[in-house]
């Protein structure tokens, strides 16, 4: 568990989201956003704002499914209560590696050095048009990096596809959906057979086997043995199954 201290840390809430909440005039603003953001994710796919963007604009059904999802399950209940943050200015970086080297704080704050990632590079969602499910999507976009360091992924083209195709097959988004179709174009033959015919459904098993990552309490694990929390999170929950 996370100290007193740090939990208050977490609990960052969604002041930010709150200050940027900007949702959508209309149908019409929200298709030519849609229409713009798609054809800007094709043309420049190193752009994460694009994807989060369309994600904003045609995730609404799918978000409301995330967050029942999440209200039914015990811990996903009290994320969406407490709405903890997985930011730099949240959780310090310097807490995380001073544990442990088996922990799974530890294992994950390295990942990220190791690949020069941050935590609030994302951007913020500012037209979804609930403020909660905009923190649904917002903790989703936090967790990536998370479920990167979990599965071992690097920032290359092809580890990111292999994690859409995971996020898409637990969550349904439609932008991670479009990434996993799209994507596969840009790679060269050899690594299209190796991801459609090894890798791609070997992660697609790990989906299956996997809790749904939105129910995971990950900043209440840093502190937990990297390997238990490995058998914590690869483990199939009755509340996925419908």
């Amino acid at each position: 568990m996370l100290s007193r201290a740090i939990i208050r840390k977490v609990h960052h809430g969604i002041k930010d989201l709150e200050e940027r909440y900007n949702p959508f005039s209309s149908n019409l603003d929200r298709i030519g956003t849609i229409a713009r953001s798609a054809y800007l994710s094709i043309t420049d796919p190193n752009n994460g704002d694009h994807i989060s963007r369309l994600g904003e604009a045609t995730s609404l059904y799918t978000l409301q499914e995330m967050r029942r999802r999440m209200l039914a399950d015990p811990v996903g209940r009290q994320i969406l209560k407490e709405k903890p943050r997985i930011r730099s200015d949240e959780i310090p970086i310097e807490w995380l590696k001073s544990l442990p080297d088996n922990t799974f704080g530890r294992s994950y704050i390295s990942y990220m050095g190791r690949n020069d990632f941050k935590a609030d590079e994302r951007p913020i969602p500012e037209k979804i048009g609930d403020i909660e499910l905009a923190y649904v999507f917002e903790r989703y976009k936090e967790i990536h990096d998370v479920l990167h360091s979990i599965m071992n992924l690097s920032s290359s083209v092809y580890d990111e596809l292999l994690l859409k195709w995971y996020e898409f097959h637990q969550t349904g988004l439609l932008s991670s959906g479009l990434a996993s179709m799209i994507g596969p174009a840009l790679l060269s033959w050899q690594d299209r057979q190796k991801l459609f015919f090894k890798d791609g459904p070997a992660i697609l098993e790990k989906s299956r086997r996997s809790r749904f990552f939105m129910n995971v309490y990950f900043e209440k694990h840093f502190k937990q043995d990297y390997s238990e929390f490995l058998k914590y999170f690869f483990q199939e929950e009755s509340s996925q199954k419908y």
